[in-house]
């Protein structure tokens, strides 16, 4: 992470880059407030192996409408025409606090790994990233009716959950959770830059 020195620096920034970083700061609070981030909720999985039905897994999921009600909120950092972008807000650090480069770039890392640090899952030679299982979701049931997204959610469901129902939304939740964590990380960065308006 960043030496403390950054709390005294000044970055120059525009007025609609303070804008978005006051905006991503205020999103990032009432993040941090959901009731699912307070009560430290984590997913988890069991994996059971059966020698007539083969490996299946059980989880523990949060309450639909708790979730739903995290989502709403982490929407403001994924969605990429909204002000609070993380993409954006790490490309202001990137531009106007150089030496911060590092850390942004890690950042970067955990935010597109997500759920899948240290797992590959691959489909048909296609890697299942944490952002495309969010993309889906988001597009073709909690935000949008988006029938390809739609299609392409149900053929997941149907090629990954022959055993363990519920499984990708298992990894929908763990994604988000990650997402979440990098979201409060970034939070803290900025706490430790001083912006000024250019």
């Amino acid at each position: 992470m960043l030496t403390e020195k950054l709390v005294t620096d000044i970055a120059q920034a525009s007025t609609d880059e303070l804008k978005q970083i006051r905006i991503f700061q205020s999103r990032a609070e009432k993040l941090l407030s959901n009731s699912l981030v307070l009560s430290a909720f984590a997913s988890s999985a069991d994996l059971h192996i059966d020698n007539e039905f083969g490996p299946t897994f059980s989880f523990q999921l949060p309450p639909e409408e708790s979730f739903e009600s995290l989502l709403m909120r982490f929407r403001h950092f994924w969605h990429q025409k909204e002000p609070c972008n993380f993409f954006k807000i790490i490309k202001i650090i990137g531009h106007r606090v150089p030496e911060a480069r590092d850390c942004t770039d890690s950042l970067k890392i955990a935010w597109n790994k997500g759920l899948f640090r240290s797992t590959n899952i691959i489909i048909d030679n296609t890697e299942l990233t944490s952002g495309k299982i969010i993309d889906i979701w988001l597009n073709s049931e909690f935000f949008h009716n988006d029938e390809a997204k739609k299609i392409e959610l149900d053929r997941l469901i149907e090629r990954i959950e022959l055993n363990s129902p519920g499984f990708l939304r298992f990894l929908l939740v763990g994604s988000i959770c990650e997402c979440c964590n990098v979201i409060f990380d970034l939070n803290e960065l900025l706490k430790k830059i001083q912006f000024a308006e250019i």
